[in-house]
């Protein structure tokens, strides 16, 4: 499936597009610490792995969609220790 971009600053937030491509070129920023959370059955971020920031952390929630990021202890219990860190 094609994505549907309606503007210019949608198709700039594709995973393949111009600015996302750039900012994944860049090397990861000194002192920043990044922690991706990713819902494995997330039909809103596309491809879902795109939801993955190349440097740094990933937490994969393979059983949870993209909302449910919202609402599940587990995900709060990776975003603190993320922040404890």
């Amino acid at each position: 499936n094609e994505p549907i971009c309606n503007s210019l600053q949608e198709s700039q937030l594709l995973p393949d597009g111009p600015f996302i491509r750039h900012l994944n070129e860049l090397p990861p920023p000194q002192g920043v610490r990044a922690t991706s959370i990713v819902a494995g059955r997330d039909l809103l971020v596309q491809p879902v792995d795109s939801a993955r920031c190349p440097f740094g952390d990933t937490v994969h929630f393979d059983e949870l969609g993209h909302l449910e990021l919202l609402f599940r202890p587990q995900v709060y219990a990776a975003v603190l220790a993320a922040l404890h860190a």
